[in-house]
């Protein structure tokens, strides 16, 4: 009973019960019990902020990739369509990688065309008969 008495002698009997805190006059918490359910609004107020921005974020990014999704290329073929695009895909790659090693054996065989023209010249101009100098 004291405590009650105590806890009534603390807060301001002249001043209006704020409707939205809930606390006597000012806002300022005048006694434990007061302070405890600030607390608690505070919390759930901040909870629900908190939830709030994270069904936003939620929401954002499902859009963002709801739209990816929907601009993949090839989103809107079928399966057959797919598998023969790859097909073809693979078919270009081994074509294209044909003639890369076409492309580098004649590189290959230039180069040997063009060091043997140069040990040809470099023996004629130092006056060296011996072949095979620059194996």
């Amino acid at each position: 009973a004291n405590d009650d008495k105590g806890d009534q002698a603390m807060t301001t009997p002249n001043k209006p019960k704020n409707e939205k805190s809930g606390i006597v006059g000012d806002g300022v918490p005048r006694t434990e019990k007061e302070f405890v359910e600030f607390l608690i609004r505070a919390e759930r107020q901040r909870d629900t902020e908190i939830v709030q921005q994270l069904a936003r974020d939620v929401l954002a990014k499902s859009d963002a990739i709801n739209e990816m999704v929907a601009n993949l290329p090839g989103m809107y073929r079928t399966r057959q369509m797919q598998m023969k695009r790859i097909d073809e895909l693979l078919q270009s790659c081994h074509s294209v990688a044909r003639e890369l090693e076409d492309a580098h054996r004649i590189a290959t065989e230039k180069r040997e065309e063009v060091r043997k023209a140069l040990e040809e010249c470099t023996c004629s101009a130092l006056g060296v008969e011996e072949e095979g100098i620059f194996d």
